[in-house]
C-alpha cells in the first residue's frame, strides 16, 4: 500500500530569473515553501503513514476569490483537504488564500507561516482521512528543530591513494533554489575545508543528481557540477585542487567555477540576512483551518472538453455561467438534495446532443454532451445563447430528477 510521504506546495520549482507565480505573494511563500516542504517531508517519510495516495499537493490561491471561498483579511485560510472523495491515484490537494503583504515581512515571520500552513493542510487532511495526526505533529516539530532549513549531503567519495575523501553538501535556500558545497576531509576526519557556495537545483531529486557527477579527476583534484535539473541540464563545473599545509590544515584552491545562471535571482525583495530595516510592525500571522464537512452540499462545476470544433463563445459562456453556480441562491438551491455533492460539466461528442445524469456514492454526476457541427452553424452571439439554454435545461432536469425546487435563473 502506498504511504503519505510528500508535502508540498505548487509550483515545486521555477525559474531562476523570474518571478514562479505572477502574485508576488505567492511566489515568495512558493519559493520559501521549497526548503520547508522537504524538510517537513523528509520527517513524514520516516514515519510510513498508510494511504491510498503519497503526496498532499497545497494550491495557493490568488486573483479574484470565487463567489463561496472563504475570506478573511488578517489571516491565510487553508482548505484541507479540497475534494471529498476518496484519492486512489495522483494527490490529495489543498487549498490556501494567503493573507496580503507575505512578500514584505520578515523571513522569520515568512517561514513561521509557511510552515503553520504546511501542518495545517497536512492536519486537515489527517482530519478527514482518518491518520494519525501525531506522526505530522513529529514532522512539525522536526522542522523546527531544522530551523526552518532543509540540508542533504552526499555519501563520501574517497580519491585515488585513498588520503582525502569529499562529499556535497547543500541546503535550500529562501529564493527556492539550492545552494551546495564541497566538503573535503582526510580520510581519518582529521583535516577539513569547504568550498564557497554554488547556486544549485530547487528539488533534492535535483540535488542527487548533482551529487552523481562528483569524481576525483586526480589524487588532489575533484570536480562536481553543482546544478543539474531535471532535464539534466548543469551550468558548470566546479573544480577543486587540494594541498596540504605544513601544519596538516587542508587549503583549497578553485580552479574552475560554473557559470551563475544568466541573471540576479528573481527573488530580490528582502535581503535575508540583513533584516534590520525592515519595518518591526506586527503581522498577521494567525492561519485558520477549513476541513470540509462531508455532510455538507455543493454545487462542483468541473468544465469540460474537448474544445477542438466547439465555438469559442459556447464553452466560454459556460464557463461563466459555471461561476455563477457557486453563489448563495445555487448554494440554498441544492441544500436540501438528498446527495451530498452535484458535479457538473460538458463534453465535446461526435454523437447526438444530450444531457447526461448519473448517480454516484454521495454525488450526482450531471453532463452536458454537446456535437459541434449543430454550434458551428451559430454565430457568437447565438452559440452564447445556446450555451445558456443548454444549462438552464440542465439544471431543469436535475431539478425535476432530484425533486428541488424551481432552480434560480442564470445570470
Amino acid at each position: 500500500m502506498a504511504r503519505m510521504r510528500i508535502v508540498e506546495v505548487y509550483p515545486m520549482s521555477g525559474f531562476w530569473d523570474r518571478p514562479w507565480l505572477d502574485d508576488p505573494d505567492g511566489d515568495a511563500f512558493a519559493k520559501l515553501a521549497r526548503g520547508i516542504c522537504d524538510a517537513y517531508s523528509e520527517a513524514l517519510d520516516d514515519e510510513h503513514v498508510p494511504h491510498s495516495v503519497g503526496t498532499l499537493r497545497i494550491f495557493l490561491r490568488t486573483g479574484e476569490p470565487s463567489p463561496r471561498e472563504v475570506l478573511v483579511n488578517d489571516r491565510t485560510v487553508v482548505r484541507s483537504p479540497v475534494s471529498w472523495d476518496k484519492v486512489r491515484e495522483g494527490f490529495e490537494a489543498a487549498g490556501v488564500r494567503l493573507v496580503p503583504g507575505f512578500a514584505s515581512w520578515r523571513l522569520a515571520d515568512q517561514r513561521r507561516v509557511v510552515l503553520d500552513t504546511v501542518h495545517a493542510a497536512a492536519t486537515g487532511l489527517a482530519r478527514f482521512r482518518g491518520l494519525d495526526q501525531i506522526v505530522f505533529d513529529r514532522a512539525r516539530a522536526a522542522v523546527e528543530a531544522r530551523d526552518f532549513e532543509f540540508t542533504w549531503a552526499s555519501d563520501w567519495t574517497t580519491a585515488r591513494g585513498r588520503r582525502l575523501r569529499a562529499r556535497c553538501v547543500f541546503r535550500t535556500a529562501p529564493d527556492g533554489f539550492g545552494r551546495m558545497k564541497l566538503e573535503i576531509s582526510t580520510a581519518d576526519g582529521s583535516a577539513a575545508a569547504s568550498s564557497s557556495e554554488q547556486v544549485a537545483w530547487t528539488t533534492v531529486e535535483g540535488f542527487r543528481r548533482a551529487a552523481r557527477t562528483l569524481r576525483w579527476t586526480a589524487a588532489h583534484r575533484v570536480e562536481v557540477a553543482p546544478s543539474v535539473d531535471f532535464m539534466r541540464y548543469d551550468t558548470g563545473v566546479l573544480a577543486v585542487e587540494v594541498e596540504t599545509s605544513p601544519s596538516g590544515a587542508l587549503l583549497l584552491r578553485e580552479v574552475e567555477i560554473p557559470g551563475v545562471f544568466s541573471a540576479p535571482p528573481a527573488f530580490p525583495r528582502q535581503p535575508f540576512d540583513e533584516e534590520a530595516d525592515l519595518p518591526p510592525n506586527p503581522v498577521p500571522t494567525a492561519v485558520e483551518l477549513i476541513v470540509p464537512d462531508p455532510d455538507a452540499r455543493e454545487i462542483r462545476p468541473v468544465g469540460g472538453g474537448p474544445t477542438n470544433g466547439i465555438p469559442e463563445a459556447w464553452w466560454q459562456t459556460l464557463h461563466e455561467l459555471f461561476g455563477s453556480l457557486e453563489d448563495e441562491a445555487w448554494a440554498a438551491w441544492w441544500a436540501p438534495s438528498s446527495v451530498p455533492v452535484l458535479e457538473i460539466q460538458w463534453y465535446g461528442v461526435s454523437s447526438p446532443d444530450r444531457m447526461v445524469l448519473r448517480k454516484g456514492k454521495g454525488k450526482l454526476y450531471a453532463r452536458i454532451e454537446r456535437n459541434g457541427a449543430g454550434l458551428r452553424a451559430l454565430d457568437a452571439e447565438e452559440a452564447a445563447q445556446a450555451a445558456h439554454d443548454d444549462l438552464a435545461k440542465l439544471m431543469r432536469i436535475i431539478q425535476q430528477r432530484m425533486r428541488l425546487a424551481d432552480p434560480p435563473p442564470l445570470r
